[in-house]
């Protein structure tokens, strides 16, 4: 009889869980959509997230991004940039390298000016934003507005004059890139530190990335998440926070 109630338990669960991630799947749609209400929606979630609170699996169009976090994760992430900026001037921006579809970088710029590097934000002849780009950034990049958020494809920001020397702190979240494209970022900019979200597959490895543009290793974090449910996989995150030598 326990055994009865414990299987009807994690399917009551399992349904809990599914109407939530429907939930934030048709919530993110929304253009208008706030970081407030989009930590509000995943706070429902149960504990069947990888370590530092990423949720697994990615609801809805979510899929598009390498990390779907929780806000404690965007505290822990917050925190690092926050360690590295803190004396910086008030001129000094994240340059987040592979921006991809844009949620870590639109969860960060309440707090910090945030440049997009990628090759999705180029609007089409008919002046449409890629769809694979999370729809709360599509105004941004219609309007380049002024404010806390950039955009821009790598050759722009590596072959322009503008933002030549500007101070920065790199984030790269899990990153595909190779030694000689971050060694062009640390030259084009002047480089105050590095954030790097990595796991199994990406590159290069935190340390190799530190040593490309210039900055010494600070702070490792190695962390294995313990299945709290069949959905947990293992996952491996290293939080690099690295200073200019």
């Amino acid at each position: 009889m326990e055994r009865e109630c414990e299987g009807e338990e994690w399917e009551k669960s399992e349904v809990e869980e599914q109407a939530v991630q429907r939930a934030i799947a048709f919530a993110m749609r929304d253009p208008d959509l706030s970081q407030g209400d989009y930590y509000d929606l995943c706070s429902r979630l149960p504990l069947h997230y990888w370590a530092y609170e990423w949720v697994s699996p990615k609801p809805g169009v979510l899929g598009n991004c390498c990390l779907v976090p929780k806000i404690g994760a965007m505290g822990l992430l917050g925190r690092c940039l926050h360690e590295l900026l803190d004396e910086a001037p008030s001129s000094s921006s994240v340059l987040s390298i592979g921006s991809g579809a844009g949620l870590l970088e639109w969860l960060l710029c309440p707090r910090f000016q945030v440049i997009c590097v990628d090759y999705f934000y180029e609007l089409s002849d008919g002046g449409e934003v890629d769809p694979w780009v999370l729809p709360q950034l599509h105004s941004h990049i219609r309007e380049e507005a002024d404010g806390s958020l950039a955009f821009a494809s790598p050759e722009k920001v590596l072959s322009g004059g503008a933002g030549a020397g500007a101070p920065v702190v790199v984030l790269c979240s899990w990153p595909q890139l190779s030694v000689p494209e971050l060694r062009a970022y640390a030259e084009h900019f002047k480089i105050l530190g590095l954030v790097v979200l990595s796991g199994e597959n990406c590159h290069p490895a935190p340390e190799v990335a530190a040593d490309a543009v210039g900055c010494d290793l600070l702070k490792r974090q190695d962390v294995e998440a313990r299945p709290a449910a069949p959905a947990v996989r293992r996952f491996e995150d290293h939080t690099v926070g690295a200073l200019p030598v």
